[in-house]
């Protein structure tokens, strides 16, 4: 599927997006360093960010602090996204 023409119309969305994050919890848990720097450097601050390469450790955090919102990617570096939904 060819995105291009979405680009500047998700643009547009973007700063109702980045508003509704303000204030809550956000696990993103994904494979790709490059991937995850790209998501994490778009989110504000007033967003409690947390943000992982693994399964094991995804589990960990949610155990420990519940999120709002979880992103990931089923391939990780270790274990699989899948078991996080």
């Amino acid at each position: 599927m060819n995105y291009t023409n979405r680009i500047a119309e998700d643009r547009c969305h973007s700063q109702r997006a980045i508003e509704l994050l303000k204030g809550k919890r956000l696990l993103i848990c994904m494979g790709s360093l490059l991937n995850l720097a790209l998501i994490t450097s778009t989110i504000p601050t007033e967003t409690r960010l947390q943000a992982v390469t693994g399964e094991e450790e995804a589990m960990a955090l949610l155990e420990r602090h519940p999120c709002d919102l979880l992103l990931c990617t089923d391939a990780l570096e270790q274990g699989s996204g899948d078991r996080l939904v």
